[in-house]
C-alpha cells in the first residue's frame, strides 16, 4: 500500500497554518516563550560593524523580515552586550564576560578556513557548555554577505528564541499519543528526549554518561526517570510511544519493559496504559522518486510505502522545499518499524504518520523541515556533541541548545 500522509496543522499563539514562515508573516506570534532576551555578541574587532548590523537586523527587521520585536514579541536591548577581540584564540576568555547573557552570538570563521585543531568552533562550544551558556555560531561569510536576507534572519531568530526556551509552534493536529520518548545510545552513554503534546507542550531531555555496556544494564532506570518527569509535569500517562534512533537491541527492549513494569507498580500510568517501541532507521537503501512536468523529481514529503503490517517507508524530505534531485541523489526516506508493544493490533499507520509530523516540529528553520523526527534527531545531536567532548550543563534542561 502506498499513500500520502496529511500535512500537520501547526499551531501558533493566535492561529494555525501549514507553513511555519506564514505564521510569522501573518503575525500569529510564537506559541510561547520569553518576552525579553539578554543577548551577547562576540566577534573579531575588524568585523564589529558587520556584527552590529546583523544584530540590528535580527532585532528590528529589514525588508520582508519584521524583526524579533514585532514577530516574536520579544525585547532585546540594542546594542547588546559585546566582546570584541583581535584574534579567535582570545575568544575563550571573553565568554566569562558574557556569562550573564541568555545566549551569545559568536562569529566564527567559515568551515575549512582553519585546520581542525585550530578551528575555534568546538573549543568555544565546550567552554560555553561548562558555563551553561547557549550559543549561536555565525560564519563570517553569512555575516558579511547574508546579514540582510529575510530567510537567514528569520532562521537565526528562531534558533535564538528556541535555544533560550521559546516554543515557536506546536502540532495542532490530533496525534496518536500525547507522550513520546526518544532515545539514542553511543559509546559515551545515552541521551533521552521527552515530549508531551496536547493543549500544552512540555519537553525535556536527560543524559547518562557511561560505557555502553553499563548503559544497557542501566537503561531501565533512565527510562523510568523519563516516565517520572512526564508524570510530574503532565499528569497520569495513558499512552506512550518510544522512538529509538536506529536499530534497537534485545537488551534495550527488555530494559524498557522493566521500566514500564516498575512504572505500573508506582501508579504513574493510567489503568488502560498502552506503550509502543518503534525503530526509526535512517541508513537504508530503498528510495522513492517523484515525477512532475515530464521529469523525475524528489517525492512529496509525507509519501509512504507500507512494507508490511509493522513497517513503513516514509519520505520526510523532498517536495516542496527540495523538489529537484541534487547531485548527491534523491532525498533519502526513513523506515519506521514497530518492534514491541502492549497491543499488536495497534494502527501502525498513525504511529508512522506521527513520526512524519514530528519531523515538521524542528524549530531551527521556518522554511525546511528535518529528515528525522525531533524525538530521535535531538538525542542524536546531543550524542554528536558528546563525541566532540561537549558535555552540556544541567542549566540547559528545557532548552534546545543543540539546534
Amino acid at each position: 500500500m502506498v499513500g500520502l500522509f496529511p500535512k500537520p496543522v501547526l499551531r501558533f499563539k493566535k492561529g494555525t497554518t501549514l507553513f511555519p514562515a506564514n505564521g510569522f508573516k501573518y503575525n500569529l506570534e510564537p506559541y510561547s516563550g520569553p518576552d525579553r532576551i539578554r543577548l551577547g555578541l562576540m566577534a573579531r574587532r575588524s568585523l564589529k560593524k558587520y556584527a552590529l548590523n546583523l544584530v540590528r537586523n535580527i532585532v528590528f527587521g529589514i525588508d520582508g523580515y519584521k524583526g524579533m520585536a514585532k514577530w516574536f514579541k520579544t525585547y532585546i536591548k540594542f546594542p547588546p552586550k559585546t566582546v570584541f577581540k583581535e584574534k579567535y584564540d582570545e575568544f575563550d576568555d571573553g565568554l566569562e564576560d558574557l556569562s550573564d547573557c541568555d545566549i551569545v552570538l559568536i562569529v566564527i570563521p567559515d568551515e575549512k578556513a582553519y585546520s581542525y585543531d585550530e578551528d575555534p568552533y568546538m573549543p568555544l562550544k565546550q567552554r560555553a557548555a561548562l558555563l551553561g551558556l547557549p550559543t549561536q555560531m555565525i560564519c563570517e561569510s553569512t555575516l558579511k554577505y547574508l546579514r540582510d536576507r529575510d530567510y537567514v534572519l528569520l532562521n537565526l531568530a528562531l534558533s535564538i528564541y528556541s535555544k533560550v526556551g521559546g516554543i515557536p509552534w506546536i502540532i495542532g493536529s490530533k496525534m496518536f499519543s500525547k507522550n513520546f520518548i526518544g532515545i539514542d545510545i553511543t559509546r559515551n552513554g545515552v541521551a533521552v528526549f521527552i515530549l508531551h503534546m496536547s493543549k500544552k507542550i512540555f519537553f525535556d531531555w536527560r543524559i547518562h554518561l557511561s560505557p555502553t555496556v553499563e548503559v544497557i544494564y542501566g537503561l531501565d532506570k533512565i527510562i523510568l526517570d523519563a516516565f517520572e518527569i512526564l508524570y510530574k509535569n503532565c499528569g497520569e500517562i495513558d499512552s506512550i510511544v518510544i522512538h529509538r534512533d536506529g536499530n534497537i537491541f534485545e537488551g534495550e527492549v527488555e530494559a524498557i519493559r522493566n521500566a514500564i513494569s516498575i512504572g505500573l507498580s508506582e501508579d504513574i500510568f493510567a489503568e488502560n496504559f498502552s506503550w509502543h517501541i518503534v525503530e526509526v532507521k535512517k541508513k537504508i537503501i530503498p528510495k522513492i522518486v517523484g515525477y512532475r512536468y515530464g521529469r523525475l523529481t524528489n517525492p512529496e514529503k509525507g509519501y509512504f510505502y507500507k512494507i508490511d503490517l509493522y513497517r513503513y517507508l516514509i519520505t520526510t524530505s523532498g517536495f516542496p522545499e527540495h523538489p529537484y534531485i541534487a547531485e548527491s541523489g534523491l532525498a533519502r526516506p526513513i523506515i519506521v518499524e514497530l518492534v514491541d508493544t502492549s497491543n499488536w493490533e495497534t494502527d501502525m499507520y498513525m504511529i508512522a504518520r506521527d513520526i512524519y509530523w514530528l519531523s515538521e516540529l524542528h524549530w531551527a528553520s521556518a522554511f525546511s523541515s528535518t529528515r528525522l523526527p525531533i524525538t530521535t534527531l535531538y538525542p542524536h545531536r546531543i550524542c554528536g556533541f558528546w563525541s566532540a567532548g561537549i558535555y552540556p550543563s544541567e542549566k540547559y534542561y528545557n532548552k534546545l541548545w543543540f539546534l
